[in-house]
């Protein structure tokens, strides 16, 4: 006797591709570190560059993952209670210094940074996870992380130093009100960040149209 279509049990091969599915989804779904250069903890703040006279630092690195910003962490602090607005900003240039901005990505408030009023710097960080625009990076491809401000502002707030070989950057800002130009800061320091990415949104859905379409083929 033939059982029911909803008690049959399902045939392997109707099964696989829908599992292949699966896979490729949860494939996707995986977060991974383009970037990641944040500090261990506690340090010497004398190293850590500030922002006295400074409109934007900027922090050179090669993405060694593809795919679409979804986390950034950066490794700030302040001394006192500074205020004013700050943007988080991906830039090109795979020289010394930045050559064109690509993105802002989010723009938040000094008066969030954490506040360390110690003798040392600390561990703690700034965590973005939600961006006013997107920006899919390419893996191998050089860009720079800048922190950008309207105009210069006090040594209270700064970025902390992490590490020995990365490139970085600084843009000055005139005591006039016009702009400078960015400057070769050399490779002796890595400023703390971490950028993470996801797939390109989409890339799942494609990759399950793929194998139904494979599936049908097959059974014809």
């Amino acid at each position: 006797m033939t059982l029911p279509a909803m008690t049959r049990r399902p045939r392997v091969r109707d099964l696989a591709p829908w599992t292949l599915a699966l896979v490729a989804v949860a494939t996707d779904a995986q977060a991974s570190v383009a970037y990641n250069n944040l500090a261990p903890g506690g340090g010497d703040e004398s190293l850590d560059k500030n922002f006295g006279n400074i409109s934007r630092w900027g922090q050179q690195f090669t993405a060694s993952s593809g795919g679409s910003v979804t986390n950034i962490k950066l490794n700030l602090y302040r001394r006192d209670t500074q205020t004013g607005t700050f943007d988080v900003q991906l830039w090109s240039g795979s020289g010394t210094t930045p050559t064109a901005s690509l993105v802002t990505l989010t723009t938040l408030n000094w008066a969030d940074v954490p506040l360390n009023s110690g003798a040392t710097n600390t561990s703690a960080f700034v965590e973005v996870s939600s961006f006013a625009s997107s920006y899919t990076l390419t893996s191998g491809t050089v860009y720079w992380l800048v922190i950008s401000q309207a105009a210069d502002g006090p040594s209270a707030k700064r970025w902390t130093v992490t590490g020995s070989g990365g490139q970085t950057a600084s843009f000055n800002q005139n005591s006039n009100g016009g702009l400078g130009a960015w400057t070769n800061q050399g490779t002796s320091v890595n400023l703390g960040a971490q950028i993470t990415v996801g797939v390109v949104p989409g890339t799942g859905l494609a990759a399950i149209g793929m194998i139904g379409v494979a599936s049908r083929r097959r059974r014809r």
